[in-house]
């Protein structure tokens, strides 16, 4: 299975995401973050990212709990984040 690490969580405004790139085939690899209400409010595409490790910057955002929505092809996995 995909293994994904985000951290710190809680966070205060950044936070990193580290994930294992199986092979190095460009594949159809993003993450969405959304409000507790089901708002988004950021979008990053990680096709064509060759790190495996990427900062997330949410400072101005308001202090409340995310959910971050990580997909690789057809797969998708779901993490809580806390803002504070």
């Amino acid at each position: 299975p995909e293994q994904i690490v985000i951290y710190p969580n809680p966070f205060n405004g950044v936070f990193q995401l580290k994930y294992v790139r199986t092979d190095a085939v460009p594949d159809n690899r993003s993450i969405d973050i959304y409000t507790s209400y089901g708002s988004l409010v950021k979008t990053i595409d990680l096709s064509s990212d060759p790190q495996s490790v990427i900062t997330v910057d949410l400072k101005g955002f308001s202090q409340g709990t995310y959910f971050l929505l990580y997909r690789k092809d057809e797969k998708t996995f779901l993490h809580k984040l806390i803002n504070f």
